[in-house]
């Protein structure tokens, strides 16, 4: 059975489109009302000291849509600690010879194949929801250099930079929360035809349940 901790991680990095790692290992104080910063590597002397989340390494702020304020709210009351959001479970990080003191990814990844199998959906993975996202933010005419920011990619002009930095918050905040009514609005919506990989990437209809 999926545990409410994994099921809470898969709708949040659908509706964030952020990566596994970067949402199981949310912490608590990373979170300022609905802004959510995390860190990215810290290094002295040219070299790395602490590896953060981030695969760039570098920090981002995530400002959360109402739908992912909600969820973290959620997993705040029923899963987190003093420091973890989602919290490993100890017997689980018993059984592993490298232990993380959050959910482990491969544990979000087993739990989505899970659900695509009893959902006959072949071929998708949860970080096909990332090209899922940019595919219906260009559809919906988002600026480009708002979609790289949202994935946090590295800007490619100087003039992205700019903007990023002018008007960032006002329209990646509306970006975010572009995204997540689009999918709360799907995966809410009466089934419509056999499931498949094409279909499910473009509605993101492989959410947990049906409710976000």
């Amino acid at each position: 059975r999926l545990s409410k901790a994994v099921a809470l991680v898969i709708k949040l990095t659908i509706i964030t489109g952020l990566r596994r790692k970067e949402v199981a290992g949310a912490r608590v104080d990373e979170f300022d009302g609905d802004i959510w910063t995390i860190r990215g590597d810290i290094a002295k002397a040219g070299r790395i000291v602490d590896e953060g989340r981030m695969k760039s390494g570098r920090e981002q702020v995530v400002y959360l849509s109402r739908q992912a304020r909600a969820l973290f709210d959620e997993a705040r009351a029923e899963c987190a600690d003093n420091v973890y959001i989602f919290p490993a479970d100890p017997l689980d990080t018993a059984k592993r010879s490298t232990e993380l003191p959050y959910i482990n990814s491969d544990s979000v990844t087993r739990a989505m194949r899970r659900i695509c199998d009893d959902a006959g959906i072949e071929d998708l993975h949860l970080h096909d929801m990332r090209t899922a996202m940019v595919s219906f933010l260009d559809e919906a005419e988002v600026q480009e250099s708002i979609q790289s920011a949202l994935l946090h990619h590295t800007p490619q002009d100087v003039t992205s930079v700019h903007y990023r930095r002018s008007k960032r918050e006002d329209r990646l905040r509306a970006a975010w929360q572009l995204w997540a009514d689009h999918v709360e609005k799907v995966v809410n919506a009466p089934e419509a035809g056999p499931a498949s990989s094409e279909n499910a990437e473009h509605a993101t209809e492989a959410s947990p349940d049906q409710t976000l």
